[in-house]
Order: C-alpha cells, then structure tokens, then sequence
C-alpha cells in the first residue's frame, strides 16, 4: 500500500495538488503577516471593547507587581520566624548561662 502512495506522489498532478495546496498557505499567512493587526489589538470582540496591546500590558504588570507583593510578604513572614526563633534561642542561652552563674556563686 505504501508503494502505490510512493508512485501516485511521483505524478504531475499530486505534485501540482501539492504546491498548490502549499501555495495557498503561504498566501494566507503572507496576507496576514503584510497586513498586520490593523485595530493593534489583542483580542478582538464583538459585543464588547476589545483588549489593545497597552490595557494588555499594563493589565500583565500589575498582575506581576501583586505577584512580587505576595511573595514579598511569604519572605517577611518566613524571615520573621526565623528572627523569632534564633531571639527565642538566645533567651534561653542567655538564661541558662546566668542560672549556671548563679549557682556557683
């Protein structure tokens, strides 16, 4: 079966079928390159205001700026814990050395 697929691909008129086929890809995609987005924007709608490429942009920073903030406040939390437990230790380290003391004296 594949062999009768390999002779028919070799005839002029699958090659002609073929680019022809290719050809209108090309096309397609060469208009819409050359013409562009002509609205410069984003996501277009039918009953509603499109999305341009700045309300995108600004929507994306803000959306990471809140992101940032979030981790920021996961850090400050994690750090004072830390902070917390290491000023904990101390105490107890600072209490024990004086309970030592005043047991020798």
């Amino acid at each position: 079966m594949i062999s009768k697929f390999r002779k028919g691909a070799d005839s002029l008129l699958v090659r002609i079928l073929l680019g022809l086929i290719a050809f209108s890809f090309v096309g397609v995609g060469g208009a819409a390159f050359i013409n562009g987005n002509s609205s410069g924007d984003v996501v277009s709608f039918s009953e509603t205001d499109s999305i341009s490429f700045e309300e995108f942009h600004i929507a994306k920073a803000k959306e990471n700026i809140e992101a940032l903030k979030i981790k920021m406040v996961d850090k400050e939390k994690q750090v004072e814990a830390i902070v917390a437990s290491d000023i904990k230790t101390v105490e107890t380290a600072v209490v024990n050395e004086v309970e030592k003391i005043q047991k020798a004296i």
